[in-house]
């Protein structure tokens, strides 16, 4: 016989979810490697659990997916235990991102690091039990970690010297939004209004809105 003898399998084929750009990694998800394997072209990804002790099992999870193609990271947990490295090395492993959205717990761990590739920061509650005002330490890490910074997004319960961070990450950022959370009336030393921002900070020429005077957006 001369030719060449070609075979196909007669059973189910693997579908493939290349529709899929976000993918959020839940407890589900982690035993279920076969849906994270149809995932080919997950460009977004969420990792979310009670806690970090499942890190190890994260990481297993996301070996499924194509890391090089992930721009965007939400992380969030209650409780970190003891995976710091790793969850660390886990948002290293991903050499295309640029989008990062993280509770205080996760941003803490963070801190230590550079991460100049990252162009776009929301630090949002998450799970976190309270929320909880950055050291004076923490806000000149947050301005040397995060230096390349063009989008900024956090609440004004997590950082009490706004001035030092709009004035440190003023040459990158283009755009900041700031709520007040919980919320506090117009008279409020704290509340940042136009006034404020001109007062206390290095901005000029700055574009501003208030949305229901509880979130505030300034344009660089």
């Amino acid at each position: 016989m001369i030719g060449t003898f070609v075979t196909e399998s007669t059973g189910p084929k693997l579908t493939s979810y290349s529709h899929v750009k976000h993918l959020d990694v839940n407890r589900y998800l982690l035993v279920n490697n076969t849906i994270l394997r149809r995932c080919t072209h997950v460009y977004s990804l969420g990792l979310f659990a009670p806690n970090l002790n499942n890190i190890r099992t994260w990481r297993y999870a996301t070996t499924y997916l194509d890391l090089t193609k992930i721009t965007h990271l939400s992380m969030d947990t209650m409780d970190i235990g003891t995976s710091n490295e790793l969850t660390v090395q886990l948002v290293y492993d991903l050499p295309s991102l640029r989008s990062l959205c993280v509770s205080f717990t996760i941003l803490r761990l963070l801190l230590v690091h550079n991460w100049p590739h990252i162009i776009y920061l929301s630090i949002v509650w998450g799970s976190d039990p309270a929320p909880r005002l950055f050291t004076q330490n923490q806000v000149d890490s947050l301005c040397r970690s995060f230096n390349r910074v063009e989008r900024l997004e956090f609440s004004r319960c997590f950082i009490d010297n706004i001035s030092q961070v709009l004035n440190s990450m003023m040459m990158t950022l283009s755009y900041v939004s700031i709520e007040h959370s919980p919320p506090i009336r117009r008279h409020d030393d704290r509340f940042i209004s136009y006034e404020w921002l001109e007062r206390n900070t290095k901005l000029r020429n700055f574009g501003y809105s208030c949305e229901n005077n509880r979130t505030v957006h300034i344009w660089l």
